[in-house]
């Protein structure tokens, strides 16, 4: 199996919600929400019952879910263009059709546009000296969903805390993901780091990655690549008047975006863009193979901002793109992407798991496959998601054919080479489905397999760690990372807590000669941080185990498990300490019944 090619990151949708389907609801209210003139469907409008202070948000067919519980429930349908609608429910009855209609619009100004066209240069160049400062964390979900020939080939879904300022998500910390995929004749597709796209595609900068925009240009880049006009214009329920400029570029470049942007010219906000190319000339898509090639990409981004209190914060982005690909042995496929990213409870966010990355530019693929899958998570919390009258993405991750990070990530880090072990201990079979064929540098969750990390040559192109010289003593020429994951989740009056011992190849090197005396002492190490892992449970559950007191236990664990790291590494001295090596092991082979000494240095154990 060959993986097609790899994606920089690419966007999805956000929408600030509240939270979704209480506890106590009586019954759950679908339906389809629709333009009343066109009857086509409107994908990710907002749902929300003004009773429980709940919300949900549209698929791409219409369609949504959301919970009641009675028929006195204020539900109101709102998207931005259209008029609000209150659903009037009915007991006894589930599905309701929702027909928006789009808001009147006043013609006086409609019409005269060539006469104008210099005072739309003028308001978009207010924008953005009105460009806001709000500040707010909340809840997000995320979801990306890759198809070849209407058939599913790709699954990512994830919930994170989102900090978002002003227009834009800065940051996304991921609280637990899920991923899917499924080969096509042999190949698999997959949008390794898609969410980082959504902090790459800022709306007044240029961020080299993808076409400009009106919003990203001055003025006299704005006359000379842009016809603009204003095709509506209309008055908001705060009877703020609403422009809507449409925008096309004077060249087929490929280098421009065309669309509409929605503004509130009362406040000199932006409340919605849409931005469309075809055949775009930049886009941060990446075969993995040199030899493959990208010939071509449709992409179609929809943003939208909501007004709060005078203020304009992110609200939503959905991200769809169809990329014609063509690999090494000549094949062609196209790919379309729809790509999905909301955000929920506004100044909220989830408790976050215990596991730091050393970086923002780890992907999507890799912080998934760093957490071990939640069971629970998935089965009980009642987070918003995009409503999905047949629960396809449950379907999708669950059937047999897909790929799944309960499945795929089972091998080694990337440095790490598979070898047989003595006495069928720890072997590794060079399975089709293991991560290291998906990823490079993989996470590794401890089990009684054991890790062979490859041999560091100076000529090797890969990156020395800051402190790599020809002075460097010995111990900075390596480390060993391995952490103590925990997450706990409380849904359903039930409490969850969930741990593993990680090995982390992004912090971990090794610039020493390698020979099985490191192995087993590197081996070691991680079943020591496992030992501590066992310990930390049995701490927390002997506690109370509130969530106070389970965050207060790991913290003073920790500080344990960074005194064990320093006498470990200073008494064993990367494995040439025998007589050291020997003691720590024999911890090991008690706890866990693990006999590195015996795996790794046969002929040194002591009879």
């Amino acid at each position: 199996m060959k993986t097609s090619f790899s994606l920089l990151p690419v966007a999805m949708t956000l929408a600030l919600l509240p939270t979704l389907l209480p506890a106590q609801e009586a019954w759950v209210v679908e339906g389809r929400i629709l333009d009343s003139a066109s009857n086509k469907p409107l994908a990710y409008a907002t749902v929300y019952n003004e009773s429980t202070q709940k919300g949900a948000i549209s698929n791409l067919d219409g369609y949504f879910r959301i919970g009641a519980i009675s028929e006195q429930d204020v539900i109101v349908v709102s998207f931005i263009g259209y008029e609000k609608e209150r659903i009037p429910l009915r007991k006894g009855r589930t599905y309701y059709e929702v027909l928006l209609r789009e808001n009147a619009i006043s013609l006086d100004e409609v019409g005269v546009v060539a006469s104008r066209e210099t005072d739309w240069y003028e308001l978009l160049r207010a924008c953005r000296k009105n460009q806001p400062q709000t500040a707010l964390d909340a809840k997000a979900y995320y979801e990306l969903k890759s198809f070849h020939s209407d058939e599913q080939i790709e699954l990512v879904e994830g919930f994170y805390n989102a900090r978002i300022e002003g227009y834009a998500v800065k940051k996304l910390d991921l609280k637990a993901g899920r991923l899917a995929i499924r080969p096509h004749e042999g190949t698999i597709f997959v949008s390794m780091e898609s969410s980082r796209a959504i902090t790459m595609l800022p709306l007044f900068e240029d961020s080299g990655l993808f076409p400009a925009s009106p919003l990203e240009l001055n003025r006299r880049e704005l006359r000379k690549h842009y016809s603009i006009s204003m095709s509506k214009k209309y008055k908001n329920e705060n009877a703020d008047s609403v422009y809507v400029l449409e925008y096309v570029p004077n060249e087929n470049s490929g280098l421009f975006f065309s669309g509409e942007i929605w503004i509130n010219h009362t406040k000199k906000h932006i409340l919605k863009i849409t931005r469309h190319c075809q055949g775009t000339a930049r886009h941060p898509f990446k075969p993995i193979f040199p030899s493959d090639t990208i010939r071509g990409i449709d992409l179609s981004v929809t943003s939208t901002f909501a007004e709060e209190n005078g203020k304009v914060f992110f609200n939503h982005i959905d991200f769809i793109y169809t990329v014609d690909y063509k690999d090494r042995n000549g094949a062609e496929l196209s790919i379309l992407t729809h790509a999905v990213l909301y955000a929920y409870e506004p100044h909220q966010t989830f408790s976050q798991p215990n596991f730091e990355f050393n970086s923002e530019q780890i992907g999507d693929y890799r912080r998934i496959n760093a957490f071990p899958y939640n069971d629970f998570f998935w089965d009980q919390h009642d987070e918003p998601k995009v409503s999905d009258q047949q629960d396809r993405n449950r379907l999708f991750f669950n059937d047999a054919i897909s790929l799944t990070n309960r499945t795929i990530f089972n091998g080694l880090p990337g440095n790490i080479t598979h070898r047989q072990l003595p006495n069928n201990q720890a072997a590794f079979m060079d399975d089709p489905r293991d991560g290291q064929r998906l990823l490079q540098h993989p996470y590794m969750a401890w089990s009684k397999n054991r890790i062979l990390l490859r041999e560091f040559r100076p000529e090797s192109t890969e990156p020395l760690p800051v402190h790599y010289g020809a002075r460097t003593v010995v111990a900075e020429q390596y480390n060993l990372s391995v952490k103590i994951f925990l997450d706990v989740n409380t849904y359903a009056d039930s409490t969850h807590m969930l741990t593993a011992a990680i090995f982390d190849p992004y912090e971990t090197f090794f610039r020493l000669p390698m020979d099985n005396a490191a192995f087993c002492f590197i081996n070691t190490w991680f079943d020591l941080m496992e030992i501590e892992r066992r310990k930390l449970e049995a701490a927390i559950a002997a506690s109370d185990r509130t969530a106070g007191a389970i965050y207060e236990i790991y913290r003073n664990h920790s500080t344990q498990w960074e005194q064990l790291r320093q006498q470990y590494f200073k008494e064993v001295q990367r494995g040439r300490n025998r007589a050291a090596l020997e003691k720590w092991n024999r911890a090991v082979r008690a706890e866990l019944g693990i006999d590195n000494m015996e795996i790794f240095l046969p002929e040194q154990v002591s009879e």
